[in-house]
């Protein structure tokens, strides 16, 4: 992407993406990817950033305390990768708050799941909403939990990284959100580990280890290994955070790990069968993570 500041415009893959209908400069939103009618599109939710003089019809603007003119939105935008332009989409049904550093993860079919996320004086959100999307609109879905959160639920949260796991068919109804870590309303690193099934509305804490999973932050990213096993992969991020500091100066990490789920045939549920660490030298590491690999895929 290059910006011609003069004419407006930026260049994109080649062609010129005008700017008007564009979302504000901000950071900590949300973005998938998805299809229709044979074209690609993006759609970017939320965020924190300045809001300038064009504010987007109908969406919503939570300025901070030190500065109105900044803050969070629930403003949404759809970007045709065909046209290069931006739309301003049709937003129908239970359209979330201003909300930033939330989890927005793609479940297949023009469909995305949106967990958590800062809503300033609201706090540290838990709440589910599911986004319907088509080329110029999106319909929202909140998904309804307990009037208090108990051991059912996550609790609320936002730096936490989420990804969705798919391709197991006949095993599970549909696809499942797998979310870790992140920061709570008393400002204390999450070290808990949680899958949604999309299908039914429900959450199942899942068993992880502490020092992997307790970061804020992170990359995790997920491979379908065979129809019985998931590879869930972190990397990076912050495994203790002090209020008031920035995040250079925070306990950053640079280990990769990979939390290997396998799915239990008779109780019909997913469990973290093993972890692999890359404490150990990285030619072992690699080693272990090619045998492990053969061995999954030999009895797929």
């Amino acid at each position: 992407l290059t910006r011609d500041d003069g004419g407006g415009k930026m260049n994109f893959c080649g062609s010129d993406l005008t700017l008007r209908d564009a979302p504000m400069m901000k950071y900590s939103c949300g973005m998938v990817g998805f299809r229709h009618e044979d074209n690609r599109f993006l759609l970017v939710v939320g965020g924190y950033g300045e809001f300038g003089g064009k504010r987007q019809p109908g969406a919503s603007y939570l300025g901070s305390i030190s500065n109105p003119n900044s803050g969070r939105t629930n403003e949404q935008h759809i970007l045709s990768l065909k046209e290069g332009m931006w739309i301003n989409p049709t937003i129908t049904g239970d359209i979330p708050p201003p909300c930033s550093a939330f989890t927005f993860t793609s479940i297949g079919q023009n469909q995305a799941v949106l967990f958590g996320g800062y809503q300033g004086s609201g706090g540290r959100s838990s709440d589910v909403y599911i986004a319907r999307l088509t080329k110029d609109s999106v319909h929202w879905t909140k998904i309804s939990k307990p009037d208090v959160v108990d051991e059912s639920w996550p609790v609320g949260r936002c730096d936490h990284a989420a990804v969705c796991i798919l391709g197991h068919i006949g095993r599970q109804a549909g696809p499942l959100l797998l979310i870790a870590g992140g920061i709570d309303n008393s400002n204390q690193i999450l070290r808990d580990c949680w899958i949604f099934a999309i299908d039914t509305a429900k959450w199942m804490k899942i068993e992880a280890p502490a020092s992997i999973v307790g970061r804020v932050n992170f990359s995790m990213s997920v491979m379908n290994i065979g129809t019985r096993y998931a590879w869930v992969i972190l990397f990076g991020g912050a495994t203790s955070w002090e209020k008031g500091k920035s995040t250079r100066e925070q306990t950053l990490v640079c280990d990769t790990a990979v939390l290997e789920l396998g799915w239990n045939i008779d109780t019909k549920t997913w469990s973290i069968v093993s972890v692999i660490e890359s404490s150990t030298l990285a030619e072992s590491y690699q080693l272990k993570l090619k045998e492990k690999l053969h061995q999954r895929q030999k009895s797929a």
